[in-house]
Order: structure tokens, then sequence, then C-alpha cells
């Protein structure tokens, strides 16, 4: 209390996005674009400090300059970015660029939009793809005929391949 004023402090938040990739065919070496976009009241505008965690444990800091409501973040597999000093009621949406999430099923651990009141918020991205890539090569045939059919013509083959090598010898 001031000169019988009560001096109210401004409540600032963090927010933490998370990528991670799974799957058998996910690359964990790609980078996947998102687009943030702010609003309290009006698109936010103005520079925070930010933390950028490396899956290999380096951790990078900075500043990230946000624009009319809207920022672009990248991030990799184990890799999580922290923009700290939001003001409180600040109401965020993510989304993560389409073609960089082709052939991937994404899932968001928390909602990818929401507001900052009174706690940070932590939002992971996860990324699965366990799809077969494509090889050109189709198999239509089913069940264990065709690979009797292979053992057999391998059969005779070798059988053939004797028959004239003993002939030769004779």
């Amino acid at each position: 209390m001031m000169n019988g004023r009560h001096r109210q402090q401004k409540i600032r938040q963090k927010l933490l996005i998370e990528k991670i990739v799974t799957g058998d065919m996910g690359d964990k070496t790609k980078n996947f674009h998102f687009s943030l976009k702010l609003e309290n009241g009006q698109p936010l505008t103005g520079t925070y400090e930010y933390e950028k965690s490396k899956e290999n444990g380096k951790v990078e800091t900075g500043s990230l300059s946000i624009k009319e409501g809207s920022v672009e973040i990248t991030l990799s597999h184990r890799e999580s970015i922290t923009i700290k000093n939001l003001p409180s009621g600040t109401e965020y949406v993510l989304e993560e660029e389409e073609k960089d999430s082709q052939g991937y099923e994404v899932a968001y651990k928390e909602n990818s939009q929401g507001k900052l009141e009174n706690q940070d918020v932590k939002i992971t991205v996860i990324n699965t793809c366990n799809q077969v890539p494509v090889t050109g090569v189709v198999d239509n045939r089913k069940g264990i005929l065709p690979l009797m059919s292979v053992m057999l013509l391998s059969g005779i083959s070798g059988g053939v391949f004797s028959l004239i090598r003993r002939r030769k010898r004779v």
C-alpha cells in the first residue's frame, strides 16, 4: 500500500510448447513449423524473452518478436520453447503447418488453444507416423501359396542346375 492506494502488479505467464515425434516412420530430424496467435483484448505486439531447449540438452535464449498477434516457431523432436512474461489473460492458438504434418497423426496433449489465466501453460504436440513408405511394389497375393511357388521354383532350378553339372563331369 502506497499513499493509501494499492499497487497492482501485472501478472505474467509462461507458455511452453513441446514437440515429440513417435512411430516407426517418424522423422526425428525433421523441423516442424508452427503459427502461434496471441491476443489480449487485441493482437499482442512486442518483444518477449524465450528459452529454447534442444534435444541434446543445450538451451538457447533470446527475444521473440510478436507482430500483430502472430509469431512463427520451428521445433523438432524433443525440442521445446518457453515464451516468458506474457500478460495474464492472453488468449493463444497454436497450429502446426499442414505441409509439415502430412503423413503424421497430430495430437495435442493439452488444448492447442486457450487462455493464460494465473498459471503457466504447457502444450505438447505429438506427431505419430507408422505408415509404410510408398515403394511402388504392390503385392496383392495372399496366403502361403506365393511362398510355396517361390520355394518350388527354387527347388526345380537347383535340381536342373545340379543335373547339368553332373552331365558335364561325365
